[in-house]
């Protein structure tokens, strides 16, 4: 008799640890599929409840949380969608509110620079043209402004295609020499003789140029000296500007690419900028997979490298 028990108590024993087996099987499955469920979640833009039916309280609490989370992450995503239409449509009028008047201001200033009897007048056509150089510069910090705001959200649409990176400084640095040449400013222009094909903007690169150049001559007019310098080293575009100004301390370095931060001195008008160029160079630098880095010493050598990946040659079959 007692065998039999021994052997009914064994025979139970087993069967109890056989169905803790599948227990624990379809809960290992079952949680499996939740976190299938929630790993195509994160590449999903269209968040999904996830539907799993299970007689384990402890799944089924853990599911409406899980629930519960991808509600509020679509109200979220609704709710920041409609305040980026709202924030879109309200830059776009402030843009429009704010370009209007000063169009209608740089019109009537051109008007009246072209009528020769009042311009007889040398300071009435002095203030004339100071008004038209403040609204021109107003609206240059209001177009920065605005280009910066879309490079931000990614809506400033770059170009992809080949640019020798050379020629383009090449013919750039030209339309600056009647500036540097009435400022006294030596030049010196290193440009590789060979081309040097990198894929990205074309404008886009102009405006880095433009910004880095200018920046120079604002800032380093001081030391009379500005040097363009472009070449190609190990699969990589580099393009340099050195001028010997004031130069950057060491605790603006980090600060300097930083959206309005200037190096104005108040006192001194050749010191006036709008604080958004060099922001800007680095969201477009940042855009074209390149990189930019500075390099300072007052008075001594302030240089700006900006660095671009080479164009990969194609493969003929």
């Amino acid at each position: 008799m007692q065998q039999i028990i021994g052997l009914f108590l064994i025979c139970l024993v087993g069967l109890v640890c056989f169905f803790l087996f599948l227990k624990n099987r379809a809960l290992r499955q079952q949680v499996r599929q939740i976190t299938n469920a929630l790993s195509s979640q994160l590449d999903d833009d269209k968040k999904k409840k996830i539907q799993l039916f299970s007689n384990e309280i402890a799944i089924q609490e853990l599911l409406v949380q899980i629930n519960q989370v991808i509600d509020e992450q679509q109200s979220l995503m609704i709710n920041q969608s409609n305040q980026n239409r709202s924030s879109k449509k309200m830059l776009s009028n402030i843009s429009h509110d704010l370009k209007t008047p000063l169009t209608v201001i740089l019109g009537y200033s051109e008007m009246l620079l072209s009528d020769e009897q009042l311009t007889k007048n040398s300071l009435v056509k002095e203030r004339i043209e100071r008004i038209k150089k403040q609204a021109e510069s107003v609206l240059n910090t209001i177009n920065e402004f605005f280009d910066l705001a879309k490079l931000e959200s990614n809506e400033y649409l770059l170009k992809k295609e080949k640019i020798d990176l050379a020629e383009l400084c090449r013919n750039e640095i030209l339309t600056y020499f009647d500036t540097l040449e009435s400022a006294q400013t030596e030049v010196v222009v290193d440009i590789s003789e060979t081309p040097i094909h990198i894929v990205g903007d074309q404008e886009a690169l102009k405006r880095i140029l433009s910004n880095l150049l200018s920046n120079a001559i604002r800032y380093g007019n001081e030391g009379h000296y500005l040097k363009l310098n472009v070449w190609a080293e190990s699969q990589t575009g580099y393009l340099e500007v050195t001028d010997k100004g004031r130069g950057i301390l060491e605790e603006n370095k980090e600060k300097i690419f930083e959206r309005l931060f200037t190096l104005n001195d108040s006192r001194n008008k050749n010191y006036q900028g709008s604080g958004l160029g060099l922001t800007i160079t680095k969201q477009l630098v940042n855009a074209m997979s390149g990189t930019i880095n500075l390099y300072s010493k007052p008075y001594q050598k302030t240089t700006f490298t900006v660095t671009f990946p080479l164009e990969k040659e194609r493969k003929s079959n």
